[in-house]
């Protein structure tokens, strides 16, 4: 694999960061380029164990397809596409549209050239689970790229995107089991390394994960009259560490308001490069296939080639000029969030109000957060968003009063979020901060876990003055579904020597916004 290794297109992931966490956790600066080693070893500790225990039928099979080959390739490539800033920027190669849809998917379709794998890319997407921009574009990359050492392009994209095979035969089985080892929902080799890489750079003290025991436990066996991968029960223990570890990344850190809020100022600057890219003479997209080359594309009379971080950081630093660029640059301008965590939030906005109540307000915060997003410059609740809105309002009932009932939903809309302009100037004001604020969603934590024995155990919130039940904030001890999919970080500018009064801001709130 050497060859693959030392080519441009691989060493290009050098220059990608692996995580958004370096706000959190300074020595977080890994790349995806050892994690891409680190996938490509597991996967081949995860082969020899198949073929070690496999019967001679399934190794037969392995060897005449050559899966073993396709298989770890995958595995060395599999973030090969990978965009600047990992997976802040991936969905920005979708912006790029084709003749029906995004220019991406046609590309992978016909450079896969086969026409089952077209059938369930479709239904893929048709189902709305389909696989992540990166996951594609790194397919793509590695198709144009490494043609000639690949035996099975089919298989090998598939591998990279988990899009399983439809089939009843024993072959698809096999390759399917594959598939599993590299992208699944739960345990595979990608997840393991990074759970095992993060942990490490972080110092964040994780859960054990005893690699080498779980993956020389994998075996394909036949149940049923179907080839299945399966674990030996010796492995059962470090099976539950991984999802405690996932577990743990995800609400801590992935979800952390210092990582969101990084997150969010990193995808705004990537916007605003795109736009600066995309509005020169004649237009240039960055977000591309050719830009991920090595010989890239014309800008000027310059060139882009093999994207990374450094370009888009370049381009922040000497082409753009706004107020979120600053930002991120300078810590010292950064926003505060009002709460700290999901459990925080859940405490709040308590029922004492009602579930409607919250249920109401989160979606006026969403459909805010949409509108910040798509109609002003910037997607900061301020003064000058609240002109915007107060203009289409101002727009929309005109239209309505002209007998145009096609409006009438959009008025809806825009009333609510009029009122939460409303609400946050009076309470910026309340609280005596400034009328300044960025909303952002975050995936509410689920689990599969359920703790019943710490449910009654009591959590302390200094700040609240309030103690609660671990049930109560903590979803990992609930079976319950959570009310929605998200919940919402607020974000405020902090004068010097002031902090706010997250009890008043409880109280104020809820006055200030009354039950629909």
């Amino acid at each position: 694999m050497g060859e693959v290794v030392d080519s441009p297109a691989f060493q290009r992931l050098r220059h990608v960061r692996q995580t958004s966490y370096t706000p959190l956790y300074s020595s977080a600066l890994h790349n995806r380029f050892i994690h891409s080693l680190g996938v490509y070893h597991l996967g081949q500790i995860a082969m020899k164990a198949v073929i070690a225990s496999a019967s001679s039928k399934i190794v037969k099979i392995i060897e005449s397809e050559k899966l073993a080959s396709d298989f770890e390739l995958a595995c060395l490539l599999h973030d090969v596409g990978h965009s600047p800033f990992s997976h802040t920027g991936e969905y920005f190669y979708l912006k790029l549209k084709g003749k029906k849809e995004p220019l991406l998917y046609e590309l992978l379709k016909s450079a896969v050239g086969s026409q089952s794998f077209r059938k369930d890319f479709d239904r893929y997407h048709s189902e709305q689970s389909e696989a992540k921009p990166h996951e594609m574009m790194s397919a793509l990359v590695g198709i144009q790229k490494f043609s000639k050492i690949l035996n099975n392009k089919e298989f090998f994209t598939r591998c990279i995107t988990g899009y399983l095979y439809k089939t009843d035969s024993v072959e698809g089985d096999i390759k399917n089991a594959f598939i599993q080892l590299l992208n699944s929902s739960c345990i595979d080799v990608d997840k393991i390394d990074y759970l095992l890489r993060d942990a490490f750079v972080t110092g964040y003290d994780t859960i054990a994960i005893d690699y080498k025991r779980l993956l020389g436990s994998i075996e394909l066996k036949n149940i049923k009259e179907r080839i299945q991968l399966v674990f030996k029960k010796s492995a059962l223990s470090v099976l539950e560490n991984v999802i405690y570890a996932h577990d743990a990344e995800r609400k801590w850190i992935q979800n952390h308001p210092v990582v969101q809020y990084e997150a969010f100022l990193l995808q705004e600057a990537i916007e605003a490069v795109r736009n600066y890219y995309s509005h020169q003479t004649p237009p240039v997209y960055i977000f591309s296939v050719d830009a991920l080359s090595e010989k890239g594309i014309s800008v000027g009379n310059e060139k882009i080639s093999l994207l990374c971080d450094d370009d888009i950081v370049y381009t922040m630093k000497n082409r753009l000029a706004n107020s979120l660029v600053s930002e991120y640059f300078d810590r010292r301008k950064r926003r505060h969030p009002v709460w700290k965590s999901e459990a925080e939030y859940r405490v709040v906005f308590d029922t004492a109000k009602g579930k409607k109540w919250l249920t109401d307000f989160e979606e006026d915060l969403k459909l805010t957060e949409k509108f910040l997003r798509e109609e002003c410059d910037f997607p900061i609740l301020n003064k000058d968003s609240e002109k915007r809105c107060q203009g289409i309002l101002k727009s929309v009932l005109s239209q309505i009063r002209q007998d145009n009932s096609s409006m009438a939903e959009m008025k809806y809309r825009y009333v609510h979020i009029k009122k939460m302009f409303t609400a946050f100037k009076k309470l910026a004001k309340k609280l005596n901060i400034n009328f300044d604020f960025v909303i952002i969603s975050a995936s509410r934590f689920t689990s599969g876990f359920s703790k019943s024995s710490l449910k009654k155990l009591l959590i302390d919130f200094p700040s609240l003055k309030e103690q609660r039940s671990l049930e109560e904030v903590n979803s990992l001890l609930n079976g319950d579904k959570p009310m929605s999919k998200e919940f919402y970080y607020l974000y405020y500018k902090r004068k010097e020597g002031f902090s706010i009064d997250l009890a008043k801001f409880v109280s104020e709130i809820k006055k200030i916004i009354p039950e629909q």
